[in-house]
């Protein structure tokens, strides 16, 4: 290989990654400090998604990537792009998103004023989610009728999903001593609940006795030691995006099913 070749190719190799945007250092400064302020993990998450999405459609657009250089010609062209690609919720979590960061860009001194001052969020959809009929939910239920493990798990968790509304992050972080079943109650822990609020939710007869089967099954369970009230057949916890996946699968012979987002 000729030298200059020889160095050329070494100076790719050599080559250092792509250094942030402005943006995208500015947001670590912003997540930073949602840390300091006990903001949950999904929180920051979401944001940090957002800022990604919108630092991606500014250089796509050949647009300087700095926080200081935002108009809010470019953040209505963002949101535009976002309602073409996504739902309107989507956007309007986007646009949330913007807005909470530029707001701290002021309160930070970074920006004299917000690009969005005057902007108004997307307008939401009006149309009732849809929900199971009684047939079908007793068809859910009967999907997981049997004695093994995890059929008692999982009527046990449809069951308190019915009785409870909790969400996803909510039931699946739930812990043993979380259930107290001669008062039919449950405590969801402030680290799993929206806010931050902890607070107590009561089921009915029928949770509950799906509740001590399976239970009484868990007991000798090979890692019935787990804190968690959910664990898998094979000992593992089971994260909120389990929840989803347990129900399309409980679902794939009722009914077809077209999406595996089943619960907030």
């Amino acid at each position: 290989m000729p030298r200059s070749s020889l160095a050329l190719a070494t100076n790719i190799v050599q080559m250092p990654n792509a250094a942030p945007s402005q943006l995208m250092s500015d947001y670590q400064w912003f997540a930073d400090t949602l840390r300091s302020q006990n903001r949950s993990p999904q929180t920051i998450e979401s944001y940090r998604q957002t800022l990604d999405a919108f630092d991606r459609y500014l250089d796509g657009q050949g647009l300087i990537r700095s926080t200081v250089e935002v108009t809010r010609a470019h953040v209505q062209g963002f949101v535009t792009d976002q309602l073409t690609r996504n739902s309107a919720g989507t956007a309007n979590t986007r646009y949330a998103g913007l807005r909470a960061f530029f707001n701290f860009a002021v309160s930070e001194e970074i920006i004299e004023k917000t690009p969005m001052r005057g902007m108004h969020s997307p307008t939401m959809p009006t149309e009732p989610v849809p929900v199971l009929s009684i047939d079908e939910l007793r068809r859910l239920i009967d999907a997981c009728s049997g004695k093994s493990f995890a059929e008692r798990r999982d009527t046990a968790i449809i069951r308190l999903l019915l009785d409870t509304g909790m969400r996803r992050a909510e039931l699946m972080g739930l812990h043993v001593d979380d259930v107290i079943l001669d008062q039919h109650m449950i405590r969801v822990r402030s680290e799993n609940a929206k806010g931050k609020k902890a607070r107590m939710v009561r089921f009915g007869s029928k949770a509950a006795t799906s509740l001590q089967r399976y239970l009484r099954l868990r007991r000798t369970h090979k890692y019935a030691t787990s804190p968690l009230l959910w664990i898998s057949q094979m000992g593992s916890s089971m994260e909120p995006a389990a929840l989803n996946n347990m129900l399309s699968e409980r679902t794939r012979c009722q009914w077809p099913c077209e999406s595996t987002h089943w619960w907030p």
